[in-house]
């Protein structure tokens, strides 16, 4: 290879997907794979963090594989680790499940939580003692009307739909002022 610049793209590539991907040459197959292991393992830490219910739901091999497909096809538009759930709701919505729907939603979901938590909005002003007939009423920033077409806070390994129900799911998720959500 002539430029660096080419063997870091080289080594990027085969870093996101060593299956399909050759390392630069000149380096050995054992030290590329420190390299893939090292960056697949931490991704996948990350996002199992972020996503225990679907990591449970989909098991070892369906969860590696989504965690390989995501690192191999999805271009993060940010470097933020806290972006990262995102960047995976982005990639299941670009490329859906046919044999789960509703992974996108139940991911959209999970991250709510962290998202509402990690949010450094602020209450707007208002009176706490003004009547609600005659004021206007404010909308707190940290109460997230959600809804799903999937009844996603019943999805679980035990419950897995094939089709969604009539009616959404509406969930209201609001942060207290001790932090919990």
């Amino acid at each position: 290879m002539s430029t660096l610049r080419e063997q870091f793209d080289a080594m990027a590539r085969h870093v996101r997907d060593p299956a399909t991907q050759p390392g630069p040459p000149g380096i050995e197959a054992r030290r590329l794979k420190i390299y893939s292991d090292l960056v697949y393992n931490n991704l996948d830490g990350l996002l199992a963090g972020n996503f225990p219910v679907i990591r449970k739901t989909l098991g070892d091999a369906d969860w590696q594989a989504l965690v390989r497909g995501f690192l191999a096809r999805h271009h993060s538009h940010t470097p933020l680790f806290t972006e990262l759930g995102r960047e995976l709701i982005a990639h299941l919505q670009a490329e859906p499940d046919p044999r789960r729907p509703w992974l996108a939603e139940l991911a959209h979901y999970e991250w709510a939580e962290l998202g509402l938590q990690l949010s450094d909005a602020e209450l707007p002003p208002h009176d706490p003692d003004g009547d609600l007939l005659d004021g206007v009423p404010a909308l707190s920033p940290l109460a997230w009307p959600l809804a799903y077409r999937w009844p996603v806070n019943r999805i679980g390994p035990a419950f897995q739909p094939t089709a969604p129900p009539p009616d959404p799911t509406l969930v209201l998720l609001r942060r207290e002022d001790d932090g919990r959500i």
